[in-house]
């Protein structure tokens, strides 16, 4: 999905969840999940477990700055959705989060907003201490690390599979969804938690695991796709 801001020029490329349809336009949803912690708590920020690009994307759209969306014919929602068509938006993002006794919550990325700003312009808010830009795995959406505050790494990956595949044959041939978590863990040499589509989870680091991860996202194409550590 194709977005555009209006006031600056800037465009990104994201995949969505779900697109809602209604007499006011395109409502976008993002579906979130935990097996860790329960993100329906008041206290809960979903905004530090969104990846930046999408997360601005979002700030563009509830801000009024990005109206319409043009779908790229790859998205996870509804297969309906005409690519290449312009589709005007509201200005809302709903966050379901679900919630551990059954059901879903709703929430919106407005009210998240702030927290979002601080960590873009900062890196780091609340539990998050620092964040950790990766390259060379995806380059419209990279993958990011957090550092938070409990000592354990949030791995942030902009969209899987790989945004950069849709357009390179080989690059999808090379990823293997059903098998990228084990390859992950086993580069990273400790266990990792597959928490959601997108964001791993690295309880107990080691001093060398970020730079570890950096190199497994870092030479992930390289020689036919395969990881660095598949060469030990």
């Amino acid at each position: 999905m194709n977005l555009t801001n209006s006031a600056t020029g800037q465009s990104l490329t994201i995949r969505a969840d779900n697109v809602v349809a209604g007499p006011e336009g395109h409502l976008l949803v993002e579906a979130m999940f935990s097996k860790l912690v329960d993100l329906s708590a008041p206290s809960a920020n979903l905004a530090e477990r969104l990846h930046p690009a999408k997360a601005k994307a979002f700030e563009w759209i509830v801000a009024g700055q990005c109206t319409s969306v043009v779908p790229s014919g790859r998205e996870e929602g509804p297969a309906a959705l005409p690519a290449g068509e312009s589709l005007r938006v509201v200005p809302e993002v709903e966050l379901h989060v679900n919630r551990p006794e059954g059901g879903i919550l709703v929430r919106r990325f407005s009210e998240f907003l702030d927290r979002h700003k601080e960590l873009l312009e900062r890196g780091a808010c609340g539990d998050v201490r620092r964040t950790i830009p990766l390259a060379g795995f995806d380059p419209d959406a990279e993958p990011i690390v957090r550092e938070m505050r409990d000592g354990s790494l949030l791995l942030i990956v902009g969209c899987l599979p790989p945004l950069v595949a849709e357009n390179d044959a080989s690059k999808a041939q090379q990823f293997d969804m059903n098998a990228f978590g084990a390859e992950l863990e086993k580069a990273v040499g400790l266990p990792v938690l597959w928490d959601d589509r997108e964001v791993f989870v690295v309880q107990r680091p080691e001093a060398n695991t970020v730079e570890r991860i950096r190199q497994f996202f870092g030479n992930y194409w390289k020689s036919r796709g395969k990881p660095w550590w598949k060469f030990w």
